[in-house]
């Protein structure tokens, strides 16, 4: 997985916010965007859930 490419998921995988699946699964969907579409792709998905009940 390029770092250069999903930063945003790299960094969230390190950070522990995410498992390896749903790493690979982001990168899978956004490796054939633009590197622009694929960022703005990675922040929707990665953003923090911030909904309350």
């Amino acid at each position: 997985m390029p770092a250069s490419w999903t930063p945003q998921t790299l960094n969230a995988l390190e950070k522990g916010e995410i498992d390896f699946y749903k790493a690979r699964v982001l990168y899978d969907k956004t490796v054939p965007l633009s590197a622009d579409l694929a960022a703005q792709v990675e922040e929707r998905v990665l953003a923090p859930n911030t909904t309350t009940a």
